[in-house]
């Protein structure tokens, strides 16, 4: 009784390690879906603008549109026990594309 228990024990504790971080293709598709769903989106960008690129940085993101550029910042928060990363955002203030092409 006490192997069964024991080996028991062990799955969930291996079940749990397994599922602590998800690979980066993963981890940033997350991410973004959850940057486009946020609601504090659209009190940045207009609902006519059409997003154009999505690009990594080191501070989280850059979203650029045909009309503006805008920094999301990703925080992330600790976890106390294994799974997939938590995180919050901070909008910064759109910057306007100029309309002239270089």
């Amino acid at each position: 009784m006490k192997k069964l228990f024991l080996a028991f024990t062990m799955s969930i504790c291996v079940c749990l390690t397994t599922e602590a971080l998800l690979p980066p293709l993963f981890q940033t598709a997350d991410e973004i879906k959850a940057i486009l769903s946020d609601k504090e989106l659209s009190h940045y960008l207009h609902a006519g603008e059409v997003i154009t690129t999505i690009q990594k940085n080191d501070r989280g993101y850059e979203i650029i549109t045909n009309q503006h550029r805008l920094q999301v910042d990703v925080g992330y928060e600790q976890l106390d026990l294994p799974g997939p990363a938590r995180f919050k955002f901070v909008f910064h203030e759109p910057s306007i594309l100029s309309l002239t092409k270089k």
